[in-house]
């Protein structure tokens, strides 16, 4: 199955912060995954540069994923690699911002943020009835 989304997205910027919230889910498929980020995750979208662009979809599936940790921090940046081909995004662009997070990159220290996002993002595994979701593995 081709890497894709499901929908666009809609987000609501809190207040005169960087963070915005997710009004709608926000559904990925990549590799032999599927990323549900639901209604009401707050996230920081892109951490440097741009707030909201036409890759805005691929930072908030870094930071779920991130953030949850349903995912080694690995995975998660190659997840949002994928997204941003998926998006249109050059190859330029996608290899700069994997490396720079494969090299910057660092956990949030923001336990709202943490609990947060392992409030609304789950990640099904494909083929495998198989669904990873708060911390628990569940096996159908």
């Amino acid at each position: 199955m081709k890497s894709n989304f499901r929908q666009n997205i809609c987000v609501t910027q809190l207040g005169t912060s960087r963070n915005w919230r997710l009004e709608k889910n926000l559904e990925f498929h990549y590799k032999d995954k599927w990323l549900i980020v639901k209604k009401g995750f707050i996230t920081d979208g892109r951490s440097f540069g741009t707030a909201v662009d036409t890759y805005f979809r691929a930072y908030v599936i870094h930071d779920a994923l991130y953030r949850s940790g349903l995912v080694p921090r690995k995975e998660a940046d190659i997840a949002m690699d994928i997204a941003l081909e998926v998006l249109g995004a050059g190859w330029w662009r996608r290899h700069s911002e994997y490396m720079a997070l494969r090299m910057f990159g660092s956990a949030t220290k923001d336990i709202d943020l943490i609990t947060n996002a392992k409030k609304y993002v789950e990640v099904y595994e494909l083929g495998l009835a198989e669904l990873v979701s708060n911390g628990e593995k569940l096996i159908c």
